[in-house]
């Protein structure tokens, strides 16, 4: 369920891809979360790559190469493990913390667009 409060907002989450006109740009998980929390959010559209750093240990950057072999003890795994558009999903789901409408995805990221995208037809907890 949104949590209701005085405005009603789009959220467009990315941390380099400028929010089209009529949208609140958050350049951060931290900052979507705040206005989740204190405003009334209509429609939300997600990254999933919030900084995503060039990892020289396995060259994952979460998620645009096949990570086998990648332990997962590298720094890209722990900047954007929680810190990501797939991390913003699962802290709204783990509160119910939801935008009135159906969030969708617009990260370049294929494989992990793809993987938010059905996080959001799984948990989404409204009909449209």
């Amino acid at each position: 369920m949104a949590h209701k409060g005085a405005n009603s907002l789009r959220l467009w989450l990315d941390d380099s891809r400028q929010a089209p006109e009529g949208w609140t740009w958050c350049h951060n998980v931290e900052e979507a979360k705040v206005k989740l929390l204190s405003c009334d959010v209509d429609d939300l559209s997600l990254d999933f790559d919030m900084d995503a750093p060039h990892c020289s240990t396995c060259q994952y950057m979460c998620g645009y190469v096949d990570d086998e072999g990648c332990d997962k003890n590298c720094t890209c795994h722990e900047t954007n493990g929680r810190e990501n558009g797939m991390g913003l999903l699962t802290w709204m789901a783990e509160w119910g913390i939801w935008s009135n409408h159906k969030p969708v995805v617009h990260s370049a990221n294929p494989r992990e667009a793809q993987k938010m995208k059905l996080f959001i037809e799984e948990n989404y907890p409204h009909a449209n």
